[in-house]
């Protein structure tokens, strides 16, 4: 009978072991199908030319967008005040191992300065560089026919809304 008993107990200590072992095996699959996500986002959403519509009076800012390849989209950004020139930047968002980030440049002798992507849904993503001092964090997202861009960090927050031109 006790043998019985042990046989008994070491074939549930197996099944328990084998559900745990499958539950972990699910859940790295899970995290795997997450990874895949990230890894083939679209991000054309991002694509074209856009104009500013909440600028200062006076001033015009727009953003161009293109597709470089599949794992590169490249930008550029600028405000014009009075036909001159104030700000010009330029962007790219380049996966590498499996890893968007964000790469910003404000200008031709500028350093680069770079922003992980923590956050990346369908029409949205958020990229963040807490070490620098503005922006930390920059977020992009379209609704309808509007991108809307917000620069941030602890203190303050710059809205920019772009329609395409």
């Amino acid at each position: 009978m006790k043998k019985y008993i042990l046989f008994f107990l070491t074939m549930f200590a197996m099944i328990s072991c084998k559900d745990s072992k499958k539950q972990a095996q699910q859940e790295v699959n899970a995290s795997q199908a997450q990874t895949t996500v990230e890894q083939t986002a679209n991000l054309d959403w991002l694509l074209g030319n856009w104009k500013r519509t909440n600028d200062k009076e006076g001033r015009l800012t727009f953003e161009s967008w293109n597709k470089t390849s599949p794992s590169q989209y490249d930008g550029i950004g600028y405000t014009l005040a009075q036909g001159d020139t104030l700000s010009k930047e330029y962007m790219r968002l380049v996966q590498t191992d499996g890893h968007w980030n964000l790469v910003v440049k404000t200008s031709e002798d500028a350093d680069t300065v770079e922003f992980k992507m923590t956050e990346l849904k369908e029409n949205s993503f958020v990229c963040v560089n807490e070490s620098h001092d503005f922006p930390t964090h920059i977020a992009y997202k379209i609704e309808s026919d509007t991108l809307k861009a917000i620069v941030s960090n602890k203190e303050m927050a710059i809205d920019f809304e772009f329609v395409k031109e």
